[in-house]
């Protein structure tokens, strides 16, 4: 009887451990980015810039896990909410990656940016 119930144990905290989201990170470098214009780029760059600040506040899981984990201690199934998944930062990490590889482009472009507007040079 005490094995059964470790086992349940066990299941349990194995599919809390499953919890959370996969990642959908984006490309760094996309084939038509050769034809991006100077403003194009400046928008890709917003874009994942608007991304980054988005996905930011998620990223911080302590609080929410630790609720979730001592709830579960009376009563088992906030362990199934429990977020354990980095999926968050991984984007996070794809969007600066993006953000760098645009950067680089735009000084092979020579685009500059006057009055906040991205031209070429």
């Amino acid at each position: 009887m005490r094995f059964k119930g470790l086992a349940v144990y066990l299941v349990i905290l194995l599919l809390a451990g499953c919890a959370g989201r996969e990642a959908h990170p984006v490309r760094a470098v996309r084939a038509d980015d050769e034809y991006l214009s100077c403003r194009d780029i400046k928008m890709e760059q917003a874009s994942a810039e608007n991304s980054i600040q988005q996905l930011a506040p998620q990223t911080n899981k302590k609080a929410y896990n630790t609720t979730m984990a001592l709830t579960g201690i009376l009563v088992i199934v906030p362990w199934f909410f429990m977020d354990l998944g980095n999926a968050e930062q991984t984007e996070i990490d794809a969007y600066q990656r993006r953000i760098d590889a645009l950067s680089r482009l735009s000084s092979e472009k020579g685009c500059k940016v006057v009055n906040g507007v991205m031209q070429s040079g």
